[in-house]
């Protein structure tokens, strides 16, 4: 899918569930990073899926594309990462694993304490990272 594309159908699927649903919306991923292609279209939110707390993620499907919803409560720090490539993800990840923490959306984390990362410098300095694009 285009960018183009992908951006009408964020924009639609955010307005319906807002009306519908009352959930808050946002894009993350290749198509908040403005990628051409796109091969599936991630959105976060902190509010219950459908109304149910207990549900953190849902995937619906688009012909070809999978949309997928994650429940996050710290939306800053969830679109922070995302604003990384899946490369580079994949980099702070295996970094951050080998440092003893544990580097996802919801957080860094070194055993159940979660640390305060402010932003891409701050991460990068705490694992001891000199230089990422």
């Amino acid at each position: 899918m285009l960018l183009d594309e992908a951006l009408i159908l964020y924009h639609d699927l955010r307005n319906r569930l807002k009306k519908y649903s009352g959930m808050r919306v946002y894009c993350v991923g290749s198509s908040a990073r403005h990628e051409k292609e796109i091969n599936n279209i991630d959105l976060i939110t902190p509010d219950p899926l459908f109304g149910d707390p207990d549900k953190k993620y849902i995937q619906i499907k688009h012909g070809d594309t999978n949309i997928d919803i994650w429940r996050i409560n710290d939306i800053k720090f969830a679109k922070f990462m995302h604003s990384f490539n899946k490369q580079d993800s994949i980099v702070l990840r295996a970094v951050a694993k080998k440092r003893g923490y544990k580097l996802n959306d919801k957080g860094l984390y070194f055993g159940n304490k979660r640390i305060d990362v402010k932003n891409k410098r701050d991460l990068l300095r705490i694992l001891g990272i000199h230089h990422i694009k």
